[in-house]
């Protein structure tokens, strides 16, 4: 019964063995490959982020020249608005002096009216 055994053993390990060893350099190539496709997606994504990166670096230099311009147009604006209110209110005031000057006219030639049918 060992004999059978022994002779069953061999046979099984004479047909499995070369089976295997065929197994094992498929795994092995299996392996490269896989090596292989992880340094490809390793380039690529290097290069992605370069790419990435420089998108970045172009989006945020237009941002500050957009911004840069609105602020420079936004002060002029603000330059213009306070130098038009200025006016505005130089304007005023000299209608206010002029309300006042009439006033006052108003105030002196009633007396004057006055004094004027009294002399007659």
């Amino acid at each position: 019964m060992a004999n059978v055994y022994e002779a069953v053993k061999q046979a099984f390990g004479d047909l499995m063995a070369p089976q295997l060893e065929e197994i094992k350099g498929e795994l092995k190539a299996v392996r490269s490959e896989i090596a292989r496709v992880d340094a490809k997606i390793c380039n690529v994504e290097a290069k992605l982020i370069l790419r990435i990166d420089a998108v970045d670096t172009k989006l945020s230099a237009r941002i500050d020249a957009v911004d840069t311009k609105l602020s420079t147009r936004m002060d002029a604006m603000d330059a213009k608005l306070d130098f038009r209110i200025d006016g505005v209110i130089t304007r005023i005031d000299s209608v206010g002096k002029e309300v006042a000057h009439i006033r006052e006219m108003i105030n002196v030639e009633k007396p004057l009216a006055v004094l004027e049918t009294r002399l007659q």
